[in-house]
């Protein structure tokens, strides 16, 4: 893949320098607080002057006054003490911990905020959108960089839908089965011993287990983990007759369509379970329901008072060249409205090519 190999670090000034060294512009400014009566960290906040918004650094800067604790550990103290829906399942303050990620979205007027000790830093304000979007898109040709950004959507509902879908279908619309499937999945299920809710749900949660444990185990049992866990919960589970090979491929192709959104995958596992749960009551209707809640719940949230949903909820078609489908960059010659921002302009003049 194209595109810088460094991060971030524990050390704020060397994590500052990396910035300084993409923008060596003057407008390029930082300023250090210190958070934790005890702890004392540095928490350095960075932004462009004359591109961002002068509201946005007040609300923050207040924000961080108001924190009184006795320490700060790590960005993720931070990032809960300062966002608007502390409750909501959905992170409205982004992360990262690479420099160029946090160049580019400098340059379109948001705030970086870097603790130091920790080597991911939040920025802010942060749009739904941005989990779909990857540094490398804009590195590769646009119709490419398209097609996977309209994959990561469609990879987005499969993986928080598919389980929900499957039980709807089987236990409450089986006329949505075209009945050549329906004959294969009821003999699949001859020898289950289990209801088909209570088959699915254990194997989320396995697959949970499975994935945890590949995470937190070291690197080389990790692999061995997974390799292990894959086989004896496939192959050896429906040979034993303890799960169905359809609810085998169903949870399978949910969590292989997560690995697609990685930065909101902790989302897509709460999302998988509700709407299960809701299908598992009340069929497509429970599905549709929640599904709507869901929308207009995200269509609710704010970033730093900056709408999550944006460009779709508030509208900015401007925004759209970049949102759903990447459109060539000569297009982009303005910043996004989505983000206050006082400086619009970002492309002057290009050179003429294309003519024949």
């Amino acid at each position: 893949m194209r595109g810088a190999h460094e991060g971030f670090i524990e050390s704020s000034p060397t994590n500052i320098a990396l910035l300084r060294r993409r923008i060596p512009h003057p407008s390029l400014q930082f300023e250090t607080i210190k958070i934790g009566e005890f702890s004392q960290t540095d928490i350095t906040l960075g932004y462009i002057k004359g591109i961002v918004d002068p509201k946005l650094i007040e609300r923050l800067k207040q924000r961080l006054d108001q924190i009184k604790v006795d320490e700060i550990n790590n960005s993720g103290e931070i990032e809960q003490f300062i966002e608007d829906h502390p409750f909501s399942i959905f992170p409205t303050i982004g992360n990262t911990e690479r420099p160029d990620v946090a160049s580019a979205l400098l340059m379109e007027g948001r705030i970086m905020i870097i603790v130091n000790g920790d080597p991911v830093s939040l920025y802010i304000p942060s749009l739904f959108l941005e989990n779909m979007k990857s540094i490398e898109d804009y590195s590769s040709r646009p119709y490419y960089s398209s097609f996977i950004r309209l994959m990561r959507f469609f990879s987005f509902i499969i993986s928080i839908s598919l389980p929900a879908l499957y039980i709807a279908a089987i236990n409450f619309h089986k006329v949505m089965i075209p009945s050549e499937m329906i004959v294969p999945i009821i003999q699949a299920r001859e020898t289950v011993p289990f209801p088909l809710t209570m088959e699915v749900f254990m194997m989320i949660l396995m697959f949970e287990v499975v994935r945890e444990a590949g995470v937190r185990l070291p690197q080389q049992i990790g692999i061995a983990l997974s390799i292990v866990g894959a086989l004896i919960l496939g192959q050896v589970s429906v040979s034993a007759g303890l799960v169905g090979a359809p609810t085998i491929v169903v949870v399978s192709i949910s969590y292989i369509a997560a690995f697609v959104i990685t930065p909101i995958a902790d989302v897509t596992a709460l999302l998988r379970i509700g709407l299960f749960i809701a299908s598992s009551l009340f069929g497509g209707y429970g599905l549709i329901v929640v599904m709507l809640g869901l929308l207009t719940h995200m269509i609710s949230l704010t970033s730093l008072g900056v709408p999550y949903m944006a460009p779709f909820a508030p509208f900015y078609f401007q925004d759209w060249k970049d949102s759903l489908i990447r459109l060539p960059l000569r297009w982009k010659k303005h910043r996004p409205k989505s983000i206050p921002n006082q400086r619009a302009p970002r492309i002057k003049s290009l050179p003429k090519t294309g003519d024949k």
